[in-house]
C-alpha cells in the first residue's frame, strides 16, 4: 500500500472535511424546509398559548432569509446563516420544576417579557456571577442595572405583583443590594390573597439591622425546599443570623448555599464566611478545605480582598492553636498564594503565635517566611525578630542572639519595636546569672530578747500563744528521753 505524503494528505484531509459540511449542510437544509404537519396547522394560537421548542433543536428558517441574489447558495453560506438565526433568536429559558406555579396568573400583557421583575434579577445574578469571576464591566453594570431595577420597580404596573415570581425577585433584589423602599411600599399595597410577602418583610428586618425579627422569619426556613437561586440567598443569610453564638448552624447554611448555587456569587461569599466560621472553631482542616477552594475557584474575585482580610484574621485565631498539625494545614493553605502574600501571612502568623506564647507555631512560621524576604527590609527584620522571640530558651540562646542582632530597629513599627525590647530584655537576663538586690548577711545566733517586766504588753491571742508553745516542748522533751536513753 502506497503512503501519501503530508502534502496529499492535507489535501485528502480538507476534500473529506468539504464533504462532510456540504452533506451536513443539505440534512440541515431540508430538516428547515420541511412544511409543518397538518395537525400542527390546525392547532390555534392563542394569547396564552407558548410555542414549546425542544432544547437544542434550530428554528425553522424563513423566506426572508434566502438569498435574493438568484444565484444559488453554497452550503457552507446555508450554515453560516443556520448559526446565525439560532443566535439572533435564543434559546427559550427551561422552567424550574422546583418552583411552585400555583397561583392566579395575572395580564402580563400590559408589560414587556423583558422588563418583568424576576427577568431583570436574572441578569442581575448572571452579573454577579461574572464579578465572582473578576469582572470589573460586569461590576459597572450591576450598578448600572441596580439603579435602574430601583427606578422601574417604584413606577411599575402594581398587577405585576400579583404573579409570585415577582415577590420572589424583589426578595432576592432587596438581599442584593437593592432599596428597601421597594418592599415597604409591596407591603403596604392591597396585594390578593394568594401573594404572600413573608420573605419581604423579614428581608426587610435583615436589611435594617433587626436581628431578632430577621431571624424569626428566616431560621425556620428550608433553603432546600426553595428554587435554588432563592435558596442560596436564603441559606446565605440564616448563615450571617446564627453567628456567632450557633456557629454548627451556621455552617451547615453555608454548605447549602454552596450546594445550590455552584460557581455563583453566593458560593464566593458563602467560601468567605466558611472561612471565618472554621477559623472561629479552630478547625484548621476545615479551615483549609474552604480556603483552597475560594482560592482555586475565586482568586479573582472582586471581592478578594475580603477574603484576605479574613483569612489574615483567622492567622490570629490560630495563634493560640497547641496542635501540632495546626501549621502543616495552614501551611498548606498558605502555600496556594503568590509568594508576597505567603510572607505577609506567614509573618503574620507567627506575631500571633509569639504573642500567645506559641514559640513553636511561631517559629515555624518565621522560619517559613525568612527565605521570602530580602536583605535590608522591614519584612527581615520582622522575620528575624521573631525567630529570636520564639527560641527564649537557654539551649537556643547563641541562635536568638545572631537573629536579634540582624534585626535593623529603625525597619519596624512601634508594635514590633515594643517586642523587640522585650525580646532583648529576656534573653540578657538569659545570659546573667541573677543578683540579689541586697547582699545576703550569713546567719548567726542571736541571743533571745529578755522578757519585759511590764506584762501590759503581752495580749491575750499571746498569751494563748505562748501556752500552747509551752505544752509543744513538754511533750517533745518527754518523747526525747527514750531516745536519749536508747543512744546511751
Amino acid at each position: 500500500m502506497t503512503s501519501l505524503g503530508p502534502t496529499r494528505w492535507s489535501q485528502a484531509m480538507r476534500l473529506g472535511a468539504a464533504l462532510l459540511i456540504s452533506a451536513t449542510a443539505l440534512s440541515v437544509g431540508a430538516a428547515f424546509s420541511a412544511e409543518p404537519s397538518s395537525d400542527e396547522a390546525k392547532t390555534p394560537i392563542t394569547e396564552n398559548t407558548r410555542p414549546v421548542r425542544v432544547i437544542g433543536t434550530p428554528p425553522p428558517f424563513t423566506t426572508s432569509q434566502k438569498s435574493t441574489s438568484g444565484a444559488s447558495e453554497s452550503p457552507e453560506s446555508n450554515v453560516a446563516q443556520a448559526v446565525d438565526q439560532v443566535a439572533d433568536q435564543g434559546v427559550e429559558t427551561p422552567v424550574d420544576l422546583a418552583v411552585d406555579q400555583t397561583y392566579d396568573k395575572p395580564d402580563s400583557g400590559r408589560v414587556a417579557r423583558d422588563d418583568q421583575p424576576y427577568m431583570m434579577v436574572r441578569l442581575l445574578q448572571d452579573l454577579q456571577a461574572q464579578t465572582a469571576k473578576g469582572s470589573t464591566h460586569a461590576l459597572r453594570a450591576q450598578r448600572s442595572l441596580l439603579a435602574r431595577m430601583n427606578d422601574q420597580f417604584a413606577k411599575i404596573d402594581p398587577v405585576v405583583w400579583e404573579d409570585q415570581r415577582n415577590i420572589r425577585a424583589v426578595t432576592l433584589f432587596m438581599l442584593s443590594g437593592g432599596h428597601p423602599a421597594i418592599g415597604t411600599r409591596l407591603l403596604e399595597m392591597d396585594l390578593p390573597n394568594h401573594v404572600d410577602t413573608s420573605l419581604i418583610s423579614a428581608s426587610l428586618a435583615y436589611i435594617k439591622g433587626q436581628k431578632s425579627d430577621a431571624y424569626r422569619g428566616f431560621s425556620a426556613l428550608d433553603p432546600l425546599q426553595m428554587e435554588p437561586s432563592l435558596g442560596g440567598q436564603i441559606a446565605l443569610v440564616q448563615a450571617v443570623l446564627f453567628l456567632p453564638h450557633d456557629l454548627n448552624s451556621a455552617l451547615e447554611a453555608v454548605d447549602k448555599a454552596r450546594l445550590l448555587m455552584p460557581g455563583s456569587l453566593i458560593e464566593e461569599a458563602a467560601l468567605r464566611r466558611g472561612v471565618s466560621i472554621a477559623a472561629a472553631m479552630k478547625d484548621p482542616e476545615l479551615f483549609q478545605t474552604y480556603a483552597i477552594q475560594y482560592i482555586r475557584h475565586y482568586h479573582n474575585s472582586i471581592y478578594n480582598s475580603d477574603f484576605r482580610r479574613r483569612f489574615g484574621f483567622s492567622m490570629r485565631r490560630f495563634g493560640t492553636s497547641e496542635n501540632e498539625q495546626t501549621f502543616a494545614d495552614l501551611d498548606i493553605v498558605i502555600s496556594e498564594f503568590d509568594l508576597d502574600s505567603q510572607r505577609q501571612f506567614y509573618l503574620l502568623l507567627a506575631h500571633a503565635g509569639l504573642v500567645e506564647g506559641n514559640l513553636h507555631l511561631a517559629l515555624q512560621a518565621a522560619t517559613k517566611a525568612l527565605p521570602l524576604t530580602m536583605k535590608n527590609t522591614a519584612d527581615r527584620s520582622r522575620a528575624e525578630l521573631y525567630i529570636a522571640g520564639s527560641m527564649l530558651k537557654a539551649e537556643t540562646l547563641d541562635q536568638a542572639l545572631e537573629h536579634l542582632w540582624a534585626v535593623r530597629r529603625k525597619d519596624l513599627d512601634p508594635r514590633d519595636m515594643l517586642l523587640a525590647e522585650r525580646v532583648t530584655e529576656i534573653l540578657n537576663g538569659i545570659r546573667h546569672w541573677p543578683e540579689a538586690k541586697e547582699a545576703l548577711s550569713e546567719f548567726a545566733d542571736k541571743d533571745v530578747d529578755p522578757v519585759p517586766e511590764n506584762k501590759d504588753w503581752e495580749l491575750d491571742t499571746m498569751t494563748d500563744a505562748r501556752k500552747q508553745l509551752e505544752q509543744a516542748d513538754d511533750i517533745l522533751s518527754y518523747a526525747d528521753k527514750p531516745m536519749k536513753q536508747a543512744s546511751r
